[in-house]
């Protein structure tokens, strides 16, 4: 008995020492010996624990603790589909435990991005890098969309990047003057992080100089068979749960699907509305801004502002089938004529293109409309609301004609029918007010006054509301159409920019572009049910 004490009492103090020993192994020591495990013996639980142990005894080591937190990550990912949850998790927390240490948040942040085509979004050209992004700013030019163009010229080496960028903006409603530098250049192995600092100032907006808007993004080099790349950006990041998503979900072509236009992504994204949960992608060109379908074929079709192109899918695999090249920055495509006809509209000087569906051949331009919504009524008229001009078009799409201008004022933006297809309701941006079109008339009977920085509208299934987007003070404002007053004002998510209805559940959907939500608004109480995440910049929300 004795000796099975002394035993145990030798046996106890090898635990204790072999503690000792292990305790005094520094951060650096353990690491060597997690990737050891982890990549030449393949022992990836262990390895996990031993990572573990850093993160826990040498939080104050952040380098190392960084790394092996990312590591964590690593062995989940390797350990399959059914430990990804583990490993985006594991990801997440170098983000938000480890903010200082770049290279290792650098690679946990593209290990939570999707992986996209960049060819789309960017040109290279010997040491010449075209990145092109298009956006909507919140504080230049009263919420306009407006293209930025970035060259970064590298013929003297990534340490004159910052004497030799330059920028372009474009925008149709404003002057727009630019400045830019880079903050910093770090070096991490082949990989150079930019960090670029971008300032605005709006010089020609009521007389007044506004400005400037400071953003920074992180843009990352590499140079590969002495060529350079752009591996990433900042703002292209996406949630974690996007890392899931693909062209093939389960109801691909069902009705009552919502899609997301994301104007600074190449993809839509799909939410089913049944169960309010974002479901999959389908790919597209770079600035998503509009889906449409045709009911004559089995094609999707989806506008790309910056790309400047077509996108066509077929609508029961998502997978692409054709790209039609169009004018610049299309904002807006509506079929009709039984689904033969494709109608294009630019936020640019390209005006109105018509694209056959049957061949998806371009078979007429109009340069007199420009604009950023239709909306097709009885009677072979579309109604048009334009952008840059103080009118809506009454448009024929038969005979590819203008039937009449309706002067309304100010920017209109927003435009939908009523249900019985006696009324057209504009949100008015700049008159901060909805106008009211009679379409046998086909002129203005009546203003609502104090809807502040209409964006988007749509109608209750029932004709009865109107719900307009406040894109400035992220409200919707709800009108009863029986008398033209203003209902009820409710907050939604960040910057809210277009709203549409499904008939289905009787639910409004606001696409909130400014925090990458969708808010649903349930019709019968007036009050926001739900909030969706999903990724940066929705400008465009469409139920089908």
């Amino acid at each position: 008995m004795r000796s099975i004490k002394i035993i145990s009492f030798y046996f106890l103090i090898v635990v204790m020492l072999s503690g000792i020993v292990t305790f005094a192994q520094s951060a650096e020591d353990l690491y060597q010996k997690g990737v050891q495990l982890e990549e030449i013996k393949g022992e990836l639980l262990k390895a996990i624990e031993i990572y573990s142990t850093i993160t826990k005894k040498y939080s104050s080591d952040k380098e190392n603790a960084a790394m092996a937190q990312l590591h964590i990550g690593l062995c989940y990912e390797k350990l399959g589909k059914e430990k990804m949850n583990e490993a985006l998790s594991a990801f997440q927390k170098v983000i938000d435990l480890y903010p200082s240490q770049k290279n290792a948040v650098l690679i946990a942040k593209q290990k939570l991005s999707i992986e996209t085509d960049d060819t789309a979004l960017i040109e290279i050209k010997d040491n010449l890098i075209l990145w092109n992004k298009a956006y909507e700013s919140k504080d230049i030019d009263k919420y306009c969309s407006f293209l930025s163009s970035i060259y970064f010229d590298l013929k003297g080496g990534i340490d004159k990047v910052k004497d030799n960028i330059v920028n372009h903006y474009f925008s149709r409603w404003k002057q727009i003057s630019v400045t830019s530098t880079v903050k910093s250049i770090v070096k991490s192995g082949y990989n150079y992080m930019v960090d670029e600092e971008a300032s605005f100032t709006n010089i020609n907006w009521d007389n007044k100089i506004k400005g400037p808007e400071k953003t920074e993004r992180l843009i990352v080099f590499t140079k590969e068979n002495e060529r350079w790349k752009i591996l990433s950006f900042q703002n292209q990041l996406l949630p974690a749960f996007y890392k899931r998503l693909n062209s093939k979900y389960s109801r691909v072509g069902s009705a009552n699907l919502a899609y997301v236009s994301h104007i600074t992504q190449t993809f839509v994204s799909v939410i089913d509305t049944k169960t309010d949960s974002l479901i999959g992608i389908i790919p597209s060109g770079s600035g998503a801004c509009c889906t449409a379908f045709s009911s004559k074929n089995e094609n999707g079709y989806i506008a790309n502002f910056n790309s400047n192109d077509i996108s066509v899918f077929n609508k029961k695999t998502n997978a692409i089938v054709a790209t039609v090249p169009v004018g610049e920055h299309p904002s807006n495509i509506e079929i009709v004529n039984n689904g033969r006809i494709a109608l294009i509209t630019h936020e640019s000087n390209d005006g109105l293109w018509i694209m056959a569906t049957k061949n998806n051949q371009i078979i007429n331009k109009m340069p007199e409309i420009t604009g950023i919504t239709l909306n097709d009524t009885l009677n072979n008229k579309i109604y048009i609301s334009e952008i840059f001009n103080p009118y809506v078009l009454v448009y024929n799409p038969d005979n590819q004609s203008i039937l009449k201008y309706i002067k309304v004022g100010g920017r209109p933006l927003g435009i939908e029918l009523t249900p019985d297809g006696k009324y057209v309701y504009i949100a008015n941006f700049d008159l901060n007010e909805v106008e009211k079109i009679d379409t046998q008339l086909d002129s203005v009977v009546n203003r609502i006054s104090n809807v502040n920085n209409a964006r988007g509208i749509t109608i209750s299934a029932d004709g009865k509301y109107a719900y307009v987007t406040n894109v400035v003070s992220n409200t919707v404002t709800i009108i009863d159409l029986e008398n033209d007053k203003i209902f009820k004002t409710i907050s939604v998510g960040i910057m809210p920019t277009s709203a549409c209805l499904n008939k289905e559940n009787n639910c409004v959907y606001v696409s909130n572009q400014g925090d990458g939500s969708i808010s649903v608004i349930d019709t019968k109480n007036n009050l926001v049910v739900k909030t969706i995440h999903v990724a940066d910049n929705p400008n465009r929300v469409q139920i089908f």
